[in-house]
Formats: structure tokens, sequence, C-alpha cells
């Protein structure tokens, strides 16, 4: 440990990526509207981003997972 860890108070912010930092991620599985909320729409308190809402789910859909090797998993008795 000759370098000390990034960590959110010690990171660069021109290295951060800065596209999401200000947005209130829905995880409801269907689309919901914006709340209209203090976390969702205005500036940020620190004066350096606008909040945002952002209803659609992360990711690229359901995983393609390989098949299962039966060998590898144990009976639950």
């Amino acid at each position: 440990f000759e370098e000390p860890m990034p960590i959110p108070g010690s990171f660069p912010q021109a290295e951060e990526n800065q596209e999401f930092n200000y947005d209130f991620m829905s995880t409801f599985r269907e689309e919901r509207a914006d709340p209209e909320q203090p976390w969702t729409e205005g500036e940020s308190p620190d004066g350096k981003g606008e909040f945002g809402y952002r209803p659609d789910q992360p990711g690229g859909g359901p995983p393609d997972l390989a098949a299962v090797i039966e060998e590898m998993h144990n009976a639950v008795n």
C-alpha cells in the first residue's frame, strides 16, 4: 500500500464518470413517473449539478447464463 487507495473524498473529480452523479435511479421493475421530490429535481446542495430522475433499469436485460454443471452443486437436505 504505497499509494493511497482512491475513495470518494480523494478520487479526482476530473476522472469520475459524471453522467449519474446527481440522478436518482428507480428500482421498480416497471417504469414509473418522476415522483417530483427534492432528490429528483432541482439544484444539488453542493451547487455542482442538478438532480434528475431515471425511471429505466440499468443493464441489458436478462442475463445469458451457461447451463448448470450438476457436479458443481450440492443437494439441499
